[in-house]
């Protein structure tokens, strides 16, 4: 299974009277979760003056929140900007914006769209309403100048179903890696205090999330800058105080941090998702040192088997045709997927991305034999995931309810080693009416290859 970029179009219909005339917006966010929580900051600031819809024939104005990780994200934006462009050939008053990651690295090249009537920096989330109405009134704003800053909006309006929502504990990265871009766009790691982020967690609880999925570049730095010392289980200690908040999911853990303090927390409480992803990127040592990551094969292999012992669900994401990735190298990332059958795992191939170190480095793999390596690795976490999926039949799961399926024949939801639009899936059927975010308990009757199926009992 290969991670693509994915777009989410916000629909939301909230707004107050600006100059006597609601202006409606439309937002389309691309890339990661963390970007969809910038997304809905966005909405929340704008939300007390304008209304919002999905609709673009309704829309006088469209916001593309842009990802700029790897060249497939930037593809992306490139084909929905055209998309949208060629729509005001025939609706030349519709405004559009472009905020997010391309504009702190790509403004050149974005600028070269002269129907775009404003960039927006992420550090200027704070500003935004403003900035709109500036472009409502006619102005052309190019991307305006200013330090790396947080954003905290009170009763934040979030864009996905209401019974779960992203709590982004940080932003910016400090590691350095040689293939990524994030610390010279989003600047260097700052934590949100655990009072701001307890506030904020009360209010998506209040209406309605039963599942927080915390997430930042790296969660298990969290709060090393602000209490000089790393304080997630403290802020995990914390949230899991708040009432109907019963689940807690954790995603982007760098493997060198995770100590057994956090294990602990996680196998010994019980609103927490006994899951955890951890992008590895690679096993062999030396591609891990090419990339500048910290952790090594043989520490790797010791955190996953300690994980698997204590019944965590491992997601990963590993990077194929590295420059300097060797056959024995790919072999050993082979042979590690086949050893220890992590339950979850994305792939992609390297793409040389503009100041980063590795942009640099003397390609040594073809694209041809990236995409060859791409296949191998997808077809065979294919086979481990449905043959993982196997043990869970006869067992009796906890599943959280997102919906049925189209014809009514099922419930659909996810069981904790699921997360929501990465990981498979768990259908069930239930003699009896439920509402998205119960907790119920499922036996698994069968198996696919990434989806579980079974009945409530």
């Amino acid at each position: 299974m290969t991670d693509v970029p994915r777009a989410s179009v916000i629909l939301i219909q909230r707004g107050k009277h600006l100059e006597n005339q609601i202006k409606t917006i439309g937002l389309i966010t691309l890339g990661c979760d963390k970007n969809r929580v910038d997304s809905e900051y966005i909405i929340t600031r704008l939300a007390s003056a304008y209304q919002f819809s999905g609709d673009i024939e309704k829309v006088d104005m469209l916001i593309i929140n842009t990802c700029s990780f790897i060249k497939k994200s930037r593809i992306e934006a490139h084909e929905i900007l055209e998309e949208y462009l060629n729509i005001k050939c025939y609706r030349p008053n519709l405004k559009i914006v472009v905020c997010g990651c391309m504009v702190e690295s790509d403004l050149e090249e974005l600028e070269s769209y002269t129907e775009i009537d404003g960039f927006i920096g992420i550090n200027h989330y704070k500003k935004i309403k403003d900035l709109i109405d500036r472009i409502f009134a006619g102005e052309r704003i190019i991307k305006v100048k200013g330090k790396s800053t947080l954003y905290y909006a009170k009763d934040r309006r979030i864009t996905t179903p209401y019974h779960y929502a992203y709590l982004k504990i940080a932003d910016g990265c400090d590691n350095f890696c040689t293939f990524c871009r994030i610390p010279y766009i989003r600047g260097r790691y700052r934590s949100q205090t655990i009072e701001t982020l307890e506030k904020e967690a009360k209010s998506l609880v209040k209406y309605g999330a039963r599942e927080l999925i915390l997430v930042a570049q790296d969660i298990t730095k969290y709060g090393i800058d602000i209490y000089g010392k790393k304080s997630l289980v403290k802020l995990l200690q914390r949230l899991s105080k708040i009432d109907k908040l019963q689940w807690i999911r954790l995603l982007y853990a760098y493997p060198e941090n995770i100590d057994d303090k956090l294990i602990k927390e996680i196998t010994s409480n019980p609103k927490i998702c006994k899951y955890i992803d951890i992008p590895m990127q690679h096993i062999s040592d030396p591609v891990l040192m090419k990339m500048n990551r910290k952790s090594r094969s043989d520490k790797i292999e010791a955190l996953v088997q300690k994980l698997h012992d204590n019944n965590i669900s491992i997601r990963s994401t590993f990077m194929l045709g590295f420059p300097g990735e060797t056959d024995n190298d790919f072999a050993k990332l082979v042979h590690f997927l086949e050893d220890y059958k992590l339950e979850n795992v994305g792939f992609f191939t390297f793409s040389k991305e503009r100041n980063t170190v590795a942009e640099n480095f003397e390609e040594t793999v073809s694209e041809k034999e990236k995409e060859r390596r791409l296949k191998i690795v997808s077809l065979l976490q294919s086979n481990i995931s449905k043959n993982n999926n196997k043990k869970y039949k006869g067992q009796v799961l906890d599943v959280i309810v997102d919906g049925i399926t189209d014809d009514s024949t099922y419930f659909v939801g996810r069981t904790q080693f699921q997360t929501p639009d990465v990981d498979g899936v768990t259908y069930f059927t239930a003699d009896e009416e439920l509402s998205m975010g119960d907790i119920v308990k499922v036996k698994i009757t069968s198996t696919l290859d990434y989806d579980i199926k079974g009945v409530k009992v």
